[in-house]
């Protein structure tokens, strides 16, 4: 991983850390690219331990 690429996985995780601490009690969804940061093992485990943090990637998006 690029440092640049490490750079934005760390802002992720604090993006996703910050949803779940301003929402304690709502079901947020992240509508996320296919990014590959979105998909590390971190934020993967962070999803895992926040399951009512809902995502979704455009490719589940219905373009009708």
């Amino acid at each position: 991983m690029s440092h640049g690429a490490m750079d934005r996985h760390h802002e992720f995780l604090r993006f996703l850390k910050q949803v779940a601490k301003a929402y304690p009690d709502r079901e947020p969804h992240v509508v996320m690219d296919n990014y590959a940061t979105h998909k590390s093992t971190e934020v993967r485990d962070l999803l895992d331990d926040n399951p009512r943090i809902h995502t979704t990637s455009p490719r589940h998006l219905d373009h009708g």
